[in-house]
C-alpha cells in the first residue's frame, strides 16, 4: 500500500467529529425510507395541449382536464431517441412527466407518436420463369 493510500483509509476509519458549541441539526420530515415514491413524484400523462417557453409552463390535456406543469433549467426531457430538450415539446405531442407537489417537472418524456399501418397491399404476382430461347434453324 502506498502511504498516501495508507493516510487515506486511516482518514476513513476515525470517527466524525463535530465543531463544539454547535448542537446537531435533526433531521425534518418523516426518514426517507418511510416515503414512498410515490409520495415524492407524481405521474402526469396526456397530450401537450400548448407550451409557454416564456413562462416555461407546458399545459397537458389529461383524463381529468388540464394540468398546468412548471419547467426549469434543471428538467430534463426525453424522446425516444435520447436526451433532448424543451425545445422538442410541441402542441399535441403525447407525453408523460414526473412532478412534484408544486407541479414542477423534473422529467418530461415525449413519447413516439402511433405509427401509420400501411394499407394491406395485394400481393404481386410471381414473376414469370425464364424459358431458354429456343435455338433458330439453321438454312
Amino acid at each position: 500500500m502506498t502511504p498516501r493510500a495508507g493516510l487515506l483509509a486511516s482518514l476513513l476509519c476515525l470517527p466524525a467529529t463535530t465543531v463544539r458549541g454547535a448542537e446537531p441539526v435533526a433531521p425534518s420530515g418523516p426518514a426517507t425510507a418511510e416515503r414512498s415514491p410515490a409520495a415524492v413524484l407524481d405521474e402526469v400523462s396526456g397530450t401537450v395541449q400548448s407550451i409557454d417557453r416564456k413562462q416555461q409552463v407546458l399545459t397537458i390535456a389529461t383524463g381529468g382536464g388540464t394540468v398546468d406543469v412548471r419547467l426549469d433549467r434543471n428538467t430534463l426531457v426525453y424522446q425516444p431517441g435520447g436526451a433532448t430538450t424543451v425545445l422538442s415539446i410541441q402542441p399535441g405531442a403525447t407525453v408523460r412527466s414526473g412532478v412534484d407537489s408544486a407541479r414542477r417537472a423534473f422529467w418530461v418524456q415525449l413519447r413516439p407518436r402511433e405509427a401509420a399501418v400501411p394499407p394491406a397491399a395485394t400481393p404481386a404476382p410471381a414473376p414469370a420463369a425464364a424459358t431458354p430461347a429456343a435455338p433458330e434453324p439453321k438454312p
